[in-house]
Order: structure tokens, then sequence, then C-alpha cells
């Protein structure tokens, strides 16, 4: 039976929170490879991307004009009286296991959690004329069987807006009521995560370590002294993706292999897509703790 995942009203973050230990792999040293991948794509010769236009969420219903943008879409628990049904909405993605390296996987597989699914359907709300969600409800299945990396996640929600469409404005009840926090407007759209496809090749050394929130992950020009890399992230879209949303998916990446940061991240234009690549770092001693180590 699938496992259902609780929303907690007012809980910050709703990543998926699955502790994960990160095998030791054999790879190669951080700036050839990269040099090599960027030169490759510059080149028109590298062939890993998207060929279509892959689709975060599902929408079943009647869309209608557009009243607010995804970070007013609110999400709770029942359809308030004053707002009609518009349709339906589901996501999924399913999260691997990274031990074994990352190889053409899709950044919302490598970073799938409920958090990216709630952002898709809200975005996918936003599009159809939703001003928000209802009833959302997440489940995850255990690995079964001979893939043991792969643990799908699905969520779905019902889409509401306001029966007086003309008079309706943001509502900060609304708001307050949400069990999911604002979405962060510096952030590229969740759903380009779907079209953008990663490629992670582990430093020989490098460490075993649990996954990083993404806002926890610096980003520096060159590499510390105090810091060792984990490996190269490499990724890559064909189409319909922003410069943004691949170059964040290189930080994305780095959190989900535990890094404390990623150093040198460069881009390139790829056919009418990006390319993005950066090398996975973490510290040897906290510099918060010890001031020797800054």
């Amino acid at each position: 039976m699938p496992e259902r995942i609780e929303v907690e009203p007012g809980r910050p973050g709703m990543s998926l929170r699955v502790a994960r230990v990160l095998g030791t792999l054999v790879g190669m040293s951080s700036r050839p490879l990269r040099d090599l991948v960027l030169g490759l794509a510059i080149a028109g010769m590298l062939t890993v991307g998207c060929t279509s236009t892959r689709s975060a969420s599902r929408f079943d219903g009647s869309a209608s004009d557009r009243l607010a943008v995804a970070d007013d879409v609110a999400v709770i628990a029942d359809v308030p009286p004053d707002f009609e049904v518009v349709g339906t909405v589901r996501a999924r993605c399913t999260l691997i296991e990274t031990f074994a390296g990352i190889d053409g996987d899709y950044l919302s597989d490598v970073d799938c959690s409920v958090e990216r699914l709630t952002r898709a359907m809200r975005e996918r709300a936003s599009r159809v004329g939703g001003t928000l969600l209802a009833g959302l409800d997440c489940r995850s299945k255990r690995p079964r069987g001979n893939d043991p990396r792969h643990t799908p996640i699905r969520c779905g929600a019902t889409v509401a807006r306001p029966k007086n469409a003309q008079s309706w404005k943001s509502s900060d009840e609304l708001r307050q009521a949400s069990v999911i926090d604002p979405l962060d407007p510096a952030l590229p759209s969740a759903e380009e995560g779907w079209r953008i496809q990663v490629e992670l090749v582990r430093s020989e050394s490098a460490p075993e370590l649990p996954p990083r929130r993404r806002d926890l992950v610096s980003e520096f020009a060159t590499l510390p002294a105090n810091y060792v890399p984990l490996g190269d992230v490499t990724t890559t879209c064909s189409k319909d993706c922003s410069r943004d949303a691949a170059r964040e998916g290189v930080r994305e990446v780095a959190g989900r292999v535990g890094a404390n940061a990623v150093v040198r991240v460069e881009c390139a234009e790829h056919d009418a897509g990006w390319l993005c690549s950066g090398t996975a770092a973490v510290f040897l001693v906290d510099p918060e703790t010890n001031p020797d180590a800054r």
C-alpha cells in the first residue's frame, strides 16, 4: 500500500525528508571533466538532453482566465463555500538514490520531494485559473523488487477559484490558512525540473553525506582551501527551460549529495536550451564553529 505523507500546517518546508547515505564512488577529477562537457556542448556534439517537452503535472477540468500568480495560490483543507471547483491536478516524480552517480536522470527525480510537486501544482493551478488547492494528498511507495533506488512520490489536489471572479482579490485570510509556505520568487519554475537532465560524476575521495537543503548550499568562484570536491554536476536541457533553472539545478543536485557549496558554476547555450556545470564541494571543518577554517 502507498505510504501517505502528512502535510503539517505551518511547518516550514515540505521536502520528503528521507535520510540517505551516499556511497563512495569512482569518479574523475573535476575541472577536466567539466571543461570537456562544456566544450562538447558548445561544439554541438553533446546529445544528452530532452528530446520532447515533459509535463510536470496533469490537469483535468475546465480552464479559466488566470486570476493569481503561483505564489498567491493557497493550499487549504477544503473548498470554501464561495469557491467553485475548476478541476483536479496531479503531479509525480521518482526519488532516486545517487550512490551510483547520476547519468541522465531528470532534475525532478534527483530533487524529488513533496515541496517540488506542490510548487509545480500551484504553478499549474495558476495557469488554469485556480486560486487555491484543496485537499492536498501526497503518497509514496516503498522500493520493491529489483529497483530499490527508486521511490515514486505522487500528489493530487482539487483546484478551485472564487465564484465571483471579477471581485476577487488575493486573500490574506487564505494565505494564513495555507498549509504551504509562500513560494520563493527568486526560484525558477519548479516545472522546468521535468525538462532538465542531470549528470553527476563522483570524486574518488568523496565522503558519505546526507542530503542538504539547497538554501544551505553556498556558491564560490574558486574552491576554498578548507573544502574538498564531491564531484562534477552538469545540468542540460534542449528546450523550454531557462538559464536560471539550469543553473539553480546545479545547486539543487549539489545539495542532494550533501554539498555545502558549488564552485565555478558556468553556463552555455545548448541547442534551444542551456547547459550548466559546477563542482559540488564540502568543507572539512565547519567555518561557522571554527574561525580558523574561514
